[in-house]
């Protein structure tokens, strides 16, 4: 549906006439009284009164229509039939435009930023300038490809313990790597006034279990899907034994598939919210490593923590000691080039958009 908004209201109208009036009020000085200011009488200090306007924009009021008849149509009206709905457009109002000129301002400061030679090191117009800069460059990518990413890979390949394994989820988790331990901040559902470390079930790269799990076409379409672009991935990186990568890394998801929620478990806000102490954390899954996974992540110690899915945690924590390490790192390492992937050069990118293109269509929300 079109919708075309203009985003004004009675009661906004009534609010800013009343509020005009009364600073007018308050400010106007009492005859007889002291300007506190220069010490003067106030009525020594009076000048020709300024004509004031309204500051409500009174062009698009349709005044055949009687407020009291259609209040919408009495102030947007003649807006509404005078403005045209831009043909890019589903919706249209003031919020619009002054978000689209916004973003034309910015714009052109970035783009005169760019342009800059002599800037101070370690400043923000350096730090603008360069991260602009480089995102436009396209060649670059294309030369560099996976390269670009060596120092992430190679902590990765570096992996020798499944302490490291926990280290490496969390330091590759502040670039949006997928791993099976999900962790983010949010505010307690039961006290909006505090934030709270929330753990959520994670790991897979298909939109949900049922992609796994399920036989209907489009799930078993996207399993071949997932095996494609996990191959395609690899190739482009160089991997060596690609076929026999593809079905561990399948393999591993499915595992973690089996443990996931369902989308319908998941909508339950009282089902996914599940205070854990420390002691109680470590209880749930006690090979996971959480005291390495939230120094990692930069995460303090906290005397508690929301479990979204903890049957899943209670699975994972098996599941992730029950892999071989290097399983875990081929793991690691598709989930990090996939994370890359738009920004590794032309080849890295329409693997990855033909994949997640293809993927989505379809897609319920949970």
């Amino acid at each position: 549906m079109n919708i075309r908004l203009k985003p004004i209201s009675a009661l906004a109208i009534v609010s800013m006439l009343a509020l005009s009036a009364c600073q007018r009020e308050a400010e106007a000085p009492a005859e007889g009284t002291t300007d506190v200011a220069s010490g003067a009488p106030a009525e020594t200090l009076a000048t020709e009164p300024a004509e004031l306007g309204s500051g409500i924009d009174m062009s698009g009021f349709d005044t055949d229509v009687r407020p009291q008849d259609d209040f919408f149509d009495h102030v947007n009206g003649k807006w509404v039939a005078e403005t045209p709905l831009p043909a890019d457009r589903a919706r249209w109002g003031t919020f619009d435009m002054l978000r689209e000129n916004a973003q034309k301002d910015v714009r052109v400061l970035v783009e005169e930023v760019s342009a800059a030679e002599d800037v101070q090191p370690g400043s923000a117009t350096q730090k603008i300038r360069d991260f602009y800069n480089a995102y436009m460059d396209s060649e670059r990518p294309n030369a560099l490809g996976v390269e670009a990413i060596r120092s992430e890979l190679d902590e990765v390949a570096a992996i020798q313990s499944y302490e490291d394994l926990y280290r490496s989820f969390a330091n590759l988790g502040v670039y949006d790597v997928n791993s099976p331990i999900g962790l983010f901040i949010f505010s307690d559902l039961k006290d909006p006034n505090t934030n709270i470390v929330y753990i959520g079930e994670a790991g897979i790269t298909l939109p949900d279990r049922d992609y796994y799990l399920k036989d209907d076409e489009q799930f078993v379409e996207g399993r071949e899907l997932f095996r494609a672009y996990v191959k395609r991935l690899f190739e482009l990186a160089g991997a060596e034994d690609v076929e026999q990568k593809v079905e561990a890394l399948f393999a591993l998801e499915y595992k973690l598939a089996e443990a996931h929620w369902t989308k319908e478990d998941n909508r339950d806000p009282t089902k996914i919210y599940n205070p854990h102490t420390p002691e109680e954390l470590a209880a749930l899954a006690p090979d996971i490593k959480w005291d390495v996974s939230m120094e990692a992540a930069q995460i303090p110690a906290r005397e508690m923590y929301v479990v979204q899915q903890p049957s899943f945690f209670e699975a994972a924590n098996g599941i992730i000691t029950d892999t071989p390490l290097d399983t875990w790192k081929d793991y690691l390492t598709f989930q990090t080039i996939d994370a890359f992937a738009p920004v590794l050069g032309d080849d890295y990118f329409q693997a990855w958009f033909e994949f997640y293109q293809a993927g989505l269509q379809g897609i319920e929300e949970p």
